[in-house]
């Protein structure tokens, strides 16, 4: 599955690769044509993006729902990111929209990112966690109750590395500047994230019976899927 739209791409490619070539009156035409277009997929994908958001705390819930959030994020990214673009690849367009609406532009395409991250990685996110107020057991001295803490973690890790792994990589991001983007974010929370509950609780005997069925994946592991996400 693609997460690109192809025909809102296709109308903002073709336009700005003919401006400069036709006479002033339908330049001013399709730069005005441009920005009534931008101005739609602005709504259609801020929309888009409240739907998500209407309610914040079941984005982190487990969801039959998610892996097709997540990919209407990412579907939203890459059309805003391709808005964005074309207009900073055209003087004349950069002109007419003006910073402040390029600025909004990139503004727009980072909260569909978050949204991604949300929905996708939330509850993993959550669950490795070491931020004041984190419930974060101290591995040597684990009582029950913390070492079901413990396996939680691991299993919310888990769940949202095996739903990546098979739903997301027919996910394709062809911006390469929003990939490296959304590959920083992965690597940076998701990656070095797992490193650190990995780390932390690995040794701690917070599962005696079968440590194998909560610490499925190695470290390593773990950045190689995130690794082979995007590239379609």
């Amino acid at each position: 599955r693609s997460a690109r739209f192809g025909s809102g791409t296709d109308a903002c490619g073709g336009g700005s690769a003919r401006i400069g070539t036709d006479s002033g009156e339908n330049e001013r035409r399709r730069l005005a044509s441009f920005a009534l277009v931008s101005g739609a997929l602005d709504a259609a994908l801020t929309g888009l993006e409240l739907r998500f958001k209407r309610s914040p705390s079941s984005l982190k819930k487990p969801s039959h729902a998610a892996p097709t959030m997540a990919l209407a994020a990412v579907f939203c990214a890459n059309n805003a990111d391709h808005v964005l673009a074309a207009a900073a690849g055209v003087d004349e367009l950069r002109a007419v929209l003006g910073a402040d609406w390029m600025r909004l532009q990139g503004e727009l395409v980072e909260r569909h990112v978050d949204t991604y991250m949300a929905v996708a990685w939330g509850k993993a996110l959550d669950a490795m966690s070491t931020s004041p107020g984190a419930s974060s057991p101290d591995p040597k001295a684990l009582n029950d109750k913390q070492r079901q803490i413990v396996k939680d973690k691991f299993s919310a890790v888990n769940a949202a590395v095996d739903e990546a792994r098979r739903s997301q990589p027919g996910w394709t991001v062809p911006g390469a500047a929003l990939r490296a983007r959304l590959s920083a974010r992965l690597a940076r929370e998701v990656v070095a994230g797992y490193a650190g509950l990995h780390h932390r609780y690995k040794d701690s005997g917070f599962t005696r019976k079968n440590p194998h069925k909560y610490i499925v994946h190695t470290p390593a592991a773990v950045e190689e899927i995130v690794r082979g996400l995007f590239a379609g």
